[in-house]
């Protein structure tokens, strides 16, 4: 299936503040173009990826995923996990190799690969806040190194998508982390699964996929957006008036959606999982940045 390419907006030249925009927007997913950046602006994915994320990764990768799958606080069994037990960061050091991954180019397994070792880098670098957190109620200093075996391959990913080698919102923590429990029914809340979390609680599963659940209207949020902006151009009013009282339900349907965000997550359980998702700048648990070993001998600060 092709995709069409929307025409980039461009107001009238009779306004001078005007300005013209040459950012693509795609009228449909391209969901089997693997060299395609998972991240494109869509009427049909909206800010979420063109493809669900993948949920576990190739055999290649097998230390890395089992790893994955041990760490959170609680595990699927209700078991303790390598977080709970203060084990992840000896776990890393003895047990994952140093993956070459510089022959991987489908954009979909370097977004997956980019979210599982960001998560892995964030709980190998925060593992003895979260500790000293839950003892005493203060952070404490986190890991000074990210090791070589997580430091060379996240940085080569991150290069590779353009992103920064540490944790962030979309592309790691939450928009690039969910499952469709049935791939044929849409992206909504009883839909979702978790990929990979921290606390392995209920309240992370809520807090992270309603978010997802939220983005899940950003198609409709941008279909509307440049059918008002187009017909504005136009100079269409009915056809205006349309397209803003759509983009005005899709606003709603968004709010509606982050309205729910208490009843699927307890607000007192935030602070347990917080801590993984803090960055390395101007934080009192890095004063002095992160080494990335066999990345650069200089420390770095990523948000």
């Amino acid at each position: 299936q092709q995709s069409t390419i929307i025409g980039a907006f461009a107001p009238s030249a009779t306004r001078q503040w005007a300005t013209a925009h040459d950012f693509q927007i795609f009228e449909n997913a391209m969901e089997h173009e693997a060299e395609l950046p998972s991240f494109t602006v869509g009427y049909k994915n909206g800010f979420l990826p063109r493809q669900d994320p993948l949920t576990h990764l190739p055999d290649r990768f097998f230390t890395l995923e089992y790893l994955l799958k041990q760490m959170p606080i609680k595990l699927p069994d209700g078991n303790k996990g390598l977080l709970a037990r203060g084990e992840l960061g000896d776990s890393v050091k003895k047990n994952l190799p140093l993956y070459d991954v510089s022959d991987v180019n489908d954009q979909r397994l370097l977004s997956a690969l980019f979210r599982d070792y960001t998560f892995l880098a964030s709980a190998y670098l925060l593992e003895p806040c979260d500790i000293m957190y839950r003892e005493k109620k203060d952070y404490g200093l986190g890991r000074q190194v990210l090791p070589k075996n997580i430091a060379v391959p996240l940085k080569t990913v991150a290069d590779k998508i353009g992103a920064k080698p540490f944790m962030e919102y979309a592309l790691s923590y939450s928009l690039y982390n969910y499952q469709r429990i049935d791939p044929s029914k849409p992206i909504i809340y009883p839909n979702l699964n978790l990929v990979r979390s921290f606390a392995g609680s209920q309240s992370e599963h809520g807090f992270i996929l309603v978010h997802v659940a939220m983005v899940a209207n950003s198609g409709n949020l941008v279909r509307w957006t440049m059918e008002t902006l187009n017909s504005a151009v136009q100079q269409d009013r009915n056809r205006f008036n349309v397209a803003l009282k759509n983009l005005n339900e899709t606003m709603e349907a968004i709010n509606q959606e982050m309205e729910t965000m208490w009843e699927h997550s307890n607000s007192d359980d935030y602070l347990k999982f917080r801590t993984f998702i803090m960055g390395s700048k101007n934080q009192p648990m890095f004063p002095n940045g992160v080494i990335y070993e066999g990345v650069s001998e200089e420390p770095l600060f990523y948000r």
